[in-house]
């Protein structure tokens, strides 16, 4: 089940697609779907590479908090 379509109404839009645009230009569309596919799928990714570039290991809340904690426990113990 892709997309709630069933496998009639796949080979029903292939058929269409196939009298729409012909066997010659069948190929040409595919290779113009894939390359677009392709774009969207590098540009997801070089955001997501962008955003774990730009974001420090610090800003992590939990993190943050362990990293408090622990400095208040060492403060704590030093002035024992």
């Amino acid at each position: 089940m892709v997309l709630f379509i069933s496998t009639g109404e796949i080979v029903f839009l292939l058929f269409a697609v196939l009298m729409l645009f012909g066997v010659d230009r069948l190929p040409e569309f595919a290779r113009t779907a894939g390359k677009a596919l392709r774009s969207v799928k590098n540009a997801a990714n070089d955001i997501k590479s962008e955003i774990a570039n730009a974001t420090p290991e610090d800003v992590n809340p939990s993190k943050a908090i362990k990293k408090i904690t622990k400095e208040v426990e060492d403060s704590i113990k030093r002035g024992l």
